[in-house]
């Protein structure tokens, strides 16, 4: 009997079920590990109804289940619709007396989580006499993933009171939790604890502490955990490089590009699509061009969501003919695809190409979404269509059961100011039928920079401050508009204002391309051995146009 209990599970797990079948059917008798052999056999294999059928039948035979096959049981109840067969077999291991190991009272906890019905797993987790790392870690682990960080941070510290070290898996959760409440600070108190412990920091827990600080903002220390590493996986350079992009820091995001391939390190789908979004976010259009020559050598070549970034990339950077060829070349654009290629129209103020790139999408039988008439209101914009902007916005709802967003509204305002209709945008605003927000009021007030009406932009200032009395933006704008009508007085208010808040003009950053090399800086900044070189580029456009006989 021993033997063939063994001979069981040994099929179960290295053979088939039919070999499993075959010694369990041929077995003088079935104990409790020949019909928990089978039970493991099925839940391997995800099949809950056998798993049940066979806990059923065992039980009818006389046979008692142990805790591993109700361990086996637990496993297949994995999901929210096992809901109820999970409790079922919670129910009866309470009833029968068993004995609650750690790895079963873990197994029922996890069991929970992947329910969805965390509340029961910390019932379950709270009167456990003895727990281990991995009863720390799948309770942890719960929180960050339902949201509740604050309480994965207090998890760890009860367990590293409770006497229990935590691993690697532990500091990986807490540093996701980190990640999610945005607290850099909390994730440098982990980093430092993963010191204090001497633990073993291998290259997966160095990548989960990069990406940590590299989306909390902490770029600097990212890198330098990176330099830390035997070598730096894909995951963690792409997290890096979609932190300096994110940033605005597009030069060090496409530098740590280079320094990736230098490596070694291929680059993945994520990684093409943040540094060619560090490329459109600086208009570096001869990077990205070099980036898409990676592409196009790569296994990516045909991947839509790299193609979108393409075009997204150039298009942000002026050259709407290499976004339309990429367009093009795509077999089966999705709704993201077409979304590109109008707002990349839109964006640079080819309206008239971007709705024709609507029509031909609506002939092709694509459904718009939201994205995809926010673009079209752009597009209405950059070239004065007003009644079709406003006909496009009316047929959002009315003909595909689209709701505007704020978004949507602030377009629409700005679209009626940019035409010379200050008070119809007003009346606009007035006719929501949601309370506008201070998007849809700054709009307003960007507006009346137009046509300068100043008693409007004082109205909606003051609905802007009504609703966020700090946002630097709105005084700007309502000082520009009082500066350009020579109101020196109400200008000196806003200043006043301005502060008092601790609010300053901070110098604006551009990028240019000069050749391989790209040049970042800011008005009146001559520190560049190549500034004149610089200055003579950015006057080119209006010396062409003065040629042109524009003034």
């Amino acid at each position: 009997m021993p033997y063939e209990g063994y001979y069981s599970c040994k099929c179960s797990s290295g053979g088939t079920i039919f070999d499993s079948h075959r010694v369990f059917n041929n077995a003088n008798e079935r104990d409790d590990v020949i019909w928990t052999s089978m039970v493991a056999c099925y839940a391997q294999q995800g099949d809950k109804e056998a798993v049940f059928q066979l806990f059923n039948q065992m039980q009818v035979e006389g046979v008692k289940p142990n805790s591993v096959t109700c361990l086996m049981i637990c496993l297949v109840c994995s999901s929210p619709d096992c809901l109820k067969d999970g409790k079922k077999i919670h129910t009866f291991i309470l009833g029968s007396g068993m004995q609650f190991n750690l790895a079963l009272t873990n197994t029922i906890i996890d069991m929970y989580v992947k329910c969805r019905r965390l509340n029961y797993a910390c019932c379950v987790f709270d009167v456990m006499v003895n727990r281990d790392v991995v009863s720390w870690n799948v309770m942890i682990t719960a929180h960050v993933e339902a949201g509740l960080n604050e309480q994965a941070v207090m998890l760890l510290e009860k367990m590293q009171k409770g006497g229990v070290p935590p691993n690697q898996l532990t500091y990986v959760a807490v540093l996701k939790g980190c990640v999610q409440l945005m607290n850099i600070e909390l994730g440098m108190q982990v980093h430092a604890c993963i010191m204090e412990n001497s633990l073993q920091v291998d290259d997966f827990l160095h990548s989960n502490l990069a990406a940590m600080y590299a989306k909390c903002g902490s770029l600097k220390d990212a890198e330098s955990v990176l330099d830390d590493m035997d070598k730096a996986d894909v995951v963690s350079r792409t997290a890096l490089i979609a932190g300096y992009s994110k940033n605005g820091e597009g030069k060090e995001a496409l530098a740590l590009f280079e320094k990736m391939k230098r490596e070694g390190v291929e680059p993945d789908e994520l990684a093409f699509i943040c540094t060619l979004r560090a490329s459109a976010v600086i208009g570096a259009l001869q990077h990205g061009k070099r980036i898409h020559e990676d592409i196009r050598k790569s296994s990516l070549c045909c991947n839509v969501l790299v193609k979108n970034a393409l075009m997204d990339m150039y298009a942000n950077c002026g050259s709407l003919n290499d976004a339309s060829d990429v367009f093009a070349s795509m077999e089966a654009p999705d709704i993201l695809s077409w979304n590109e290629i109008i707002s990349g129209y839109a964006h640079q103020g080819a309206g008239k190409q971007a709705l024709l790139y609507f029509d031909k999408m609506l002939a092709e039988g694509i459904k718009p979404d939201a994205t995809t008439f926010l673009a079209v209101l752009n597009a209405c914009r950059h070239v004065g269509l007003v009644e079709q902007g406003h006909c496009h916005f009316e047929s959002m709802s009315r003909e595909h059961g689209i709701l505007p967003t704020m978004d949507h509204y602030a377009s629409m305002v700005d679209l009626l100011c940019r035409a010379g209709h200050t008070d119809r945008a007003e009346a606009f605003i007035l006719e929501m039928v949601v309370e506008p927000d201070e998007s849809v009021w700054m709009a307003l007030l960007g507006g009346c920079r137009y046509r300068g009406h100043v008693e409007t932009a004082k109205r909606a200032y003051r609905q802007i401050i009504k609703l966020n009395p700090t946002l630097p933006g709105a005084y700007v704008t309502l000082a520009n508009i009082f500066a350009m009508g020579g109101m020196w007085n109400d200008l000196a208010e806003v200043r006043k204002e301005m502060d008092a808040f601790g609010f300053c003009k901070q110098a604006e950053q551009t990028y240019i391309e000069l050749e391989d090399e790209i040049a970042m800086f800011s008005k009146s900044d001559r520190s560049h051995p190549q500034a004149k070189d610089i200055q003579t580029e950015l006057n080119r456009p209006t010396d062409l146009m003065k040629e042109a006989g524009s003034s």
